[in-house]
């Protein structure tokens, strides 16, 4: 993806219209990022904990989700993350799916690197139906 594929689109520029103050910024990655599909979040990270907003750019799932999770300095610059989207928002509801990523971020690189577990409401006999994995790669927008 060129850098000029990772400039915000118009619904997505609040994200980028307020920056995040360098104090909610321990994990130094916080601020906008968008993966290989499209959806974009936003987040900041202070005392070991993450915050931020989830816009999904798949499924039947639009609008903001709220973003919670954890992240780890293990040196100045490798970052390691994990969080976790409930999908129920005032807009569609509850889509009876929540996604969790668990991800590595390397200073050098500018990538954030992650894999993801979706897990989605099945009655008991689809059990095998209910998760599935993958990965994304988040690039800084803004």
């Amino acid at each position: 993806m060129k850098q000029n594929d990772l400039k915000p689109k118009p619904e997505i520029q609040a994200f980028c219209d307020l920056a995040v103050p360098d104090h909610q910024n321990e994990c130094g990655i916080a601020g906008v990022w968008r993966n290989q599909l499209q959806s974009v979040m936003k987040f900041t990270c202070i005392g070991g904990h993450i915050e931020g907003k989830y816009f999904t750019a798949v499924g039947n799932a639009d609008g903001f989700y709220t973003l919670s999770g954890k992240y780890l300095k293990p040196d100045d610059d490798t970052t390691v993350v994990g969080w976790v989207v409930a999908f129920s928002n005032d807009m569609y509801g509850n889509s009876n799916s929540t996604t969790a990523w668990s991800g590595i971020h390397y200073a050098d690189e500018g990538t954030l690197y992650t894999h993801w577990l979706l897990t989605h409401f099945y009655p008991r006999a689809q059990l095998w139906k209910t998760t599935m994995i993958n990965h994304d790669d988040f690039k800084k927008v803004c």
